[in-house]
């Protein structure tokens, strides 16, 4: 049988396998993931006739005769060349982009098959399945720690029915926001917190009376206060931070601030005479104020004494003015100028060359206030000179109403610097006491615990010690009458030791003591004023009619002088003249009362009609309290004073002198609507005895006073200059306990302008004085006020919604305000955290719905710290309490959270991970295969996740029909991981990877198969032609 024969056979075979691995082929060209076939065919084995022989000597070598038997297919490889995607608007429908399998299982995981083919979809029961039914395989997610593992063994992919998701509270709030550190914002700003008029204390419970559980520090931030309302307030800012309404920084600086005026700074009218020969030597206001005249003609002196004060006008601020020809006043409206030199009026005399009737004077209206980065405790007092110094709005706002309240001179009081009474006398020293160089005892002391050692050059009773001398325990030094004691080198004196004098200090030279210690402070006293901030960030000054209890100027609870203070009968008298003054028990009357009605003092009844006669007599020392009527007087002239003043000039008795002895007028005068005085029409010659007036009255010169009871002098009474009348010498302590308080109205000439100081570089600051400019103008006893421009602090806001356990939204708001700086220079940020009520964020307390905090930055506006850290939240609607939500605010040091740059406050993000209860409603797939649940509440979870496999030999997979293969010995073990990680491809959703066969390839393919096999026919039919030749040969 000829070879030829068989290999056309193995041939035709050959070919027809080819052709059912082409047919297959073509036959799924639109199977999904299905990869395409492809026939190898290999030779059969050769039958060798002859061997190969090598060469040998001259004859070459020989190949081998070897006749070939024919072909056969070897092998059938899948190529798993990718598939072309298709989109497709399943979302279910998973195409793979690379290498890798679906795991499948039509067992619940006991056996795998894998496919290309990603047509899932759930079935009845959740379960995630193929075509076939086969259920994919993956990972589902963990209900405890709501993940999904990869790394933990795969299994079926379930997602029941209706799922859904309960509600998850929220455990924190990140946000990134900037908070605007430039010097303007613009509107995002707002009004600074309101203030109202009490210092140290909030009065809470509106009685006007402080109490223990109201104090408040205004300036401790950690010291929170919020109204009826719960509005934050009686909180101080920082001037430093603040804004004015344009949204414009003030940008203060140290020693920048402005000059307020509380009043036109005026002094009283002094009568200019001309002896002939009048010599001017003054200082004003630091100006030298010299010339000298020769005039007997009193207008003309007037006028030449005013102009040279007006021709320094400029320098000075003040302005000499005439009334009545003859009398001058000096005035200053503080509104010129921005330094010291031209504010109040501050007039020295040279008593020893000066001849005009001018007196040595401060009258102080206007002070400096001043700012400082770095709180100080300013103490106030009578002295322009020294700078009020604030840092916050609540600094500023108690530093006016006090001076406006205590240090203006509304009145024009001459206050002029003399000794001051340092000590009483009759004080005992409660702790050892140093009293320095020229410090008087004019009464002596009696030596406390332990003695004394009084250095040489000591003066006892005018005798100079001329050596150390001591004294012991007991021992009295020095007398009234004697002399005293002078101290001539600082001595420390021991506790116990009790002055039998006032103790004066001789070294002063200031007025501020002189202001204090004379009653010139309480008769100017106008402490109805108040100055607060109103809720629209304004500072408001009223002016209410009559007396205000408060703090500033020693009040306490029970309404009463925390500390002593001393007065002369003159300025006792004008005190009284406009209000009672309650004096307790122990308090030494030093001069003769008067009071305007029956008044019972240590039993006695003394006043009009009492039995113990018109007048306390002086030294009377109180057994109880006892409160002496306003209009009473507080000391007496006698009738020989009075006859003696009268020969130097005229005197003005006030409404409410009551004349105890007849008074003859010189000339004719009306009293009461009654006549008296030498000539006709007087009805008589003397005013009668117990003569009670009606009206200001004044007497002329030369009248004459008859003997009998002292006359009582009432506040206002107008004496000859250099009248003499002893009991206006005497000094009264007004002990601890007295309530002496100066009804006194004075109305209000407010002027604020820029402050300057050329000597320390300190410039006006425009935006600053501008807004509190707004002030300026008259404010009259009554009800009206005035405002300053508002005032604000660089602010932003934010809000986000959280869940609690029950899936109930509540907004968390944000407020933060600008507050100031930090000593690195940053910025500090307070923050308030606001959540509906009835919620509760501080714990219980009020307000409960309410926490603040500071956020503080450094100087390249990264985040320094912040607080709080966490809120614990309950939201009192049944849902778990004491919920905890962490604040994440950023990493500190670093720029990935809050940051307080110069641009706009702006929230760029927030977000928190609580939400709802929901019901699934979508489903979709991720690259990685991650199936994602779309909630009803919004929410998006991670549901499961579908394996892939990869092999290291893909054709040595093995079809298992359904578009799936198993694995085989040839094909390695799988290696199952999720997508796109360790070479696997990714997944895309909505998409199917359809079928690799190229028709075209396909078709071409059995153009070459069927010419083969009709190649194949012919070796065939040939070879029969040739057995046929050969069987046909004879």
């Amino acid at each position: 049988m000829m070879r030829s024969l068989w290999a056309g056979v193995t041939g035709l075979q050959a070919h027809q396998i080819a052709m059912d691995v082409e047919g297959n082929n073509i036959a799924n060209v639109n199977t999904t993931g299905y990869k395409y076939s492809r026939a190898n065919f290999s030779d059969l084995l050769s039958q060798t006739a002859k061997i190969a022989t090598a060469p040998q000597g001259e004859l070459g070598g020989k190949n081998a005769m070897q006749i070939g038997l024919g072909t056969q297919i070897s092998t059938v490889t899948k190529i798993f060349k990718q598939g072309s995607i298709e989109t497709t608007d399943k979302t279910t429908d998973l195409a793979i982009q690379g290498d890798g399998f679906f795991v499948v299982s039509p067992d619940g995981g006991s056996t795998y098959k894998y496919t290309r083919s990603g047509d899932f979809t759930f079935d009845a029961n959740g379960n995630f399945v193929d075509t076939n039914g086969y259920i994919a395989q993956g990972w589902n997610r963990d209900k405890t720690t709501l993940s999904i593992d990869s790394t933990s063994p795969i299994a079926n992919i379930t997602i029941p029915p209706g799922l859904t998701t309960p509600a998850n509270s929220s455990s924190y709030i990140s946000i990134k926001a900037n908070l605007d550190s430039g010097d303007t914002v613009g509107t995002h700003k707002s009004v600074i917190y309101s203030l109202d008029a009490n210092s140290g204390w909030v009065d809470v419970n509106g009685n006007g009376i402080q109490e223990a559980t109201e104090t408040h520090d205004e300036n401790d931030v950690g010291s929170d206060k919020f109204n009826t309302s719960k509005k934050l307030y009686e909180r101080g800012q920082d001037f430093g931070a603040l804004f004015n309404s344009d949204g414009k920084a003030f940008s203060l600086t140290t020693g920048q601030g402005i000059w307020t005026s509380f009043a036109q700074a005026k002094t009283n009218t002094v009568t200019i005479t001309a002896p002939g020969s009048t010599v001017i030597d003054l200082v004003l206001n630091g100006e030298a104020i010299t010339g000298s005249i020769t005039s007997t003609d009193a207008p003309t002196v007037a006028s030449y004494v005013a102009g040279l004060i007006n021709a320094k006008t400029g320098k000075t601020g003040v302005q000499a003015n005439i009334t009545g020809g003859t009398g001058l006043y000096l005035t200053n409206d503080n509104q010129t100028g921005t330094e010291a030199a031209t504010k109040n009026i501050k007039l020295t005399k040279n008593t020893s060359t000066d001849t005009t009737a001018l007196t040595s004077t401060s009258v102080i209206t206007a002070y400096q206030y001043t700012y400082t980065a770095s709180p100080l405790n300013t103490t106030h007092s009578y002295n322009d000179g020294v700078e009020r110094t604030f840092t916050t709005t609540e600094d500023l706002r108690e530093a006016l109403q006090q001076d406006a309240r205590l240090y203006v001179n509304y009145s024009g009081t001459t206050v002029a610097d003399g000794a001051d009474i340092l000590t009483p006398s009759g004080t005992t020293l409660a702790v050892n006491t140093s009293y320095a160089i020229g410090t008087d005892f004019n009464g002596g002391f009696t030596v406390g615990t332990g003695g004394v050692t009084l250095p040489a050059g000591t003066i006892v009773n005018g005798v100079t010690l001329g050596v150390a001398t001591p004294y012991a325990a007991g021992a009295t030094v020095g007398t009234l009458a004697g002399g005293g004691v002078q101290l001539h080198t600082q001595v420390t004196l021991p506790l116990n030791t009790t002055f039998n004098g006032n103790v004066i200090d001789t070294n002063d030279t200031d007025v501020r003591n002189e202001w204090a210690t004379t009653g010139a402070q309480s008769l100017n006293k106008n402490d109805g004023v108040t100055v607060k901030v109103n809720s629209t960030g304004q500072f408001e000054i009223s002016n209410p009619t009559g007396d205000a209890f408060n703090a500033d100027d020693g009040d306490v609870v029970d309404s009463t002088l925390a500390t002593p203070i001393t007065m002369t009968s003159t300025t006792l008298s004008t005190a009284l003249a406009s209000q009672p003054i309650s004096f307790p028990v122990g308090t030494t009357l030093t001069s003769s009362f008067s009071p305007s009605s029956n008044t019972t003092v240590n039993g006695t009844v003394y006043g009009p009609t009492g039995a113990g006669g018109l007048t306390i007599p002086a030294g009377t020392v109180l057994t109880s309290d006892v409160t002496i009527p306003a209009g009473s007087a507080a000391y007496v002239a006698t009738s020989a004073e009075l006859t003696t003043a009268f020969t130097l000039g005229p005197i003005t008795f006030p409404t409410g002198t009551r004349f105890p002895t007849a008074i003859t007028p010189s000339a004719n005068t009306t009293v009461n609507g009654t006549v008296y005085g030498p000539v006709a029409p007087a009805v008589a010659a003397a005013i009668p005895a117990g003569t009670l007036l009606t009206s200001n009255v004044t007497l002329p010169i030369n009248s004459t006073v008859a003997a009998g009871t002292a006359t009582p002098i009432l506040g206002n009474t107008t004496f000859p200059a250099t009248a003499s009348i002893a009991q206006t010498a005497l000094i009264t302590t007004l002990p601890v306990g007295t309530n002496f308080k100066a009804d006194n109205d004075y109305s209000l000439y407010l002027t604020v302008t820029n402050l300057t100081n050329a000597t320390n570089n300190v410039a006006a600051n425009t935006n600053f004085s501008t807004t509190i400019n707004a002030l300026q103008g008259t404010l009259t006893s009554g009800t009206s006020v005035r405002t300053s421009q508002g005032i604000y602090a660089a602010s932003h806001a934010s809000s986000i919604d959280v869940y609690d356990s029950l899936g109930s939204k509540h907004t968390v708001r944000l407020e933060f305000t600008k507050t100031g700086f930090t000593t690195e220079g940053g910025t500090e940020w307070s923050v308030l955290v606001s959540v509906p009520e009835p919620g509760d964020i501080n714990l219980g307390n009020y307000p409960e719905n309410i926490v603040t905090g500071t956020v503080s930055f450094n100087s390249d506006g990264s985040l320094a710290t912040y607080s709080p850290r966490n809120l614990t939240y309950t939201a009192n609607n049944g849902s778990t309490g004491n919920q905890n939500i962490e604040l994440k605010f950023g990493t500190l040091g670093q720029f990935d959270g809050m940051t307080s740059f110069d641009k706009d406050s702006n929230t760029s993000g927030i977000s928190q991970d609580g939400y709802a209860g929901g019901d699934l409603n979508g489903l979709s797939v991720d690259e990685t295969g991650t199936v994602i649940g779309s909630f009803t509440n919004g929410r998006s979870f991670a549901l499961a996740q579908v394996a892939m496999a990869t092999f290291t030999n893909n054709q040595g997979l093995e079809s298992d029909g359904g578009n799936c293969f198993v694995q085989t010995s040839n094909s390695g073990d799988p290696i199952v991981g999720q997508a796109s990680t360790g070479g696997k491809g990714t997944i895309q959703a909505s998409s199917l990877e359809m079928s690799n066969v190229d028709l075209s390839r396909s078709l071409t393919q059995l153009i070459v198969i069927q010419r083969g096999y009709q190649a194949n026919s012919k070796t065939i039919t040939t070879a029969d032609e040739m057995l046929n030749t050969l069987l046909q040969l004879k």
